[in-house]
């Protein structure tokens, strides 16, 4: 909790903090998708008195920055400049990213109090710095995957998978649904191989999910013809009457983004594009991601840029309150397209759901 004495008027300090995750402990969970912010002392971010800290987080007199990093496999922020926040982390405008965390690591956080001289409070105000993060299991990896052909060790009253089972075997029957061609489960992975003659093969989620959400996959690229286009989608589904939906993709097109792209797109129900923000890559494995915060509407899509996730930021901000499924497709187009392709480790890390 900062203490800010308003009365001071034009009143400006600053502080630098080590934030640590798991100091001295070298095994543990690494911290991602970390966003630093600033609410009121019970919390919240609206609706509360200047006392609680109402003025300093709407008017946002809290900057931060994330600048020095120490420990085992930690990359440096790096942060020049102080960025102003304050307010609901489900708005990009609100809060500082920060990069992943091992454990025992830290990062040097500078923290900055600014009392405009117009300010409205008195006395003292008690705004708090908030942090919402996920935590990830640096043990499991791809490589630490069983390849045998024993069941999933993946609960099957839940969402997750990790596609473990026979050679040709059908993904799991009552958490997944085959809209598209034949993907079989080779490898424990879940492959997709498209080409002239099948050109699209899809999969859809039976359980929905509604509220909060963080759902990721990996994807393997094994073989692709770079001619026209190829497409591999996380895709989220409302399941409401509006016509809209979103994917967090990793594709390749002639025309438009030849050497290939992460990217966020937001399509109505005819896959007429609204927008596409993209980011180059010429990766052959990666991750995708979609998220919607606790108590927000915003959609969220970040890719896997081999340390950390970076968030696609659209330049329109885009939200749904709608509940939501989730499809991984593959998909080619033009003259002897081809790709192959497999899935792995879809997660559901934040949320709940209920079975269709």
């Amino acid at each position: 909790m900062l203490t800010v004495r308003v009365a001071d008027k034009g009143y400006v300090e600053e502080y630098v903090w080590h934030l640590w995750n798991n100091k001295d402990i070298n095994s543990g969970s690494n911290i991602v998708s970390l966003k630093l912010g600033v609410a009121c002392s019970n919390g919240l971010f609206t609706g509360q008195t200047t006392y609680q800290g109402q003025e300093a987080v709407t008017e946002k007199w809290i900057s931060v920055k994330s600048n020095g990093a120490g420990g085992s496999g930690i990359v440096d922020d790096a942060n020049a400049s102080f960025k102003a926040v304050g307010g609901a982390l489900d708005d990009v405008d609100n809060y500082l990213s920060l990069g992943d965390m091992p454990a025992d690591t830290y990062r040097q956080i500078y923290v900055r109090v600014e009392v405009p001289a117009g300010a409205e409070s008195d006395g003292f105000t008690y705004p708090v710095l908030v942090l919402e993060y996920t935590l990830e299991d640096p043990s499991v990896s791809s490589s630490s995957i069983s390849t045998s052909s024993s069941s999933s060790s993946y609960s099957e009253s839940e969402p997750d998978d990790d596609f473990t089972g026979t050679d040709d075997d059908n993904p799991w029957g009552p958490r997944w649904e085959i809209t598209d061609a034949a993907p079989k489960i080779i490898s424990n992975r879940l492959q997709m191989d498209v080409g002239s003659g099948n050109v699209l093969e899809e999969i859809r989620s039976k359980w929905l999910t509604e509220g909060q959400f963080d759902v990721v996959v990996y994807y393997y690229i094994d073989a692709n013809t770079d001619i026209d286009w190829w497409r591999i989608d996380l895709k989220a589904e409302p399941q409401d009457a509006s016509n809209d939906y979103w994917t967090a993709s990793r594709l390749y097109n002639t025309a438009y983004y030849a050497g290939g792209v992460h990217s966020f797109d937001q399509y109505d129900n005819s896959e007429v594009t609204l927008y596409a923000k993209v980011y180059a890559t010429n990766a052959l494995e990666g991750r995708l991601r979609l998220k919607r915060d606790i108590g927000g509407t915003a959609i969220r899509a970040y890719y896997w840029n081999g340390v950390s996730y970076t968030e696609m930021i659209p330049d329109t901000p885009i939200s749904s309150s709608a509940g939501m499924k989730f499809i991984l497709r593959a998909e080619v187009g033009g003259s002897n397209p081809s790709l192959d392709m497999s899935f792995d480790r879809f997660n559901h890390i934040k949320g709940t759901w209920a079975w269709s």
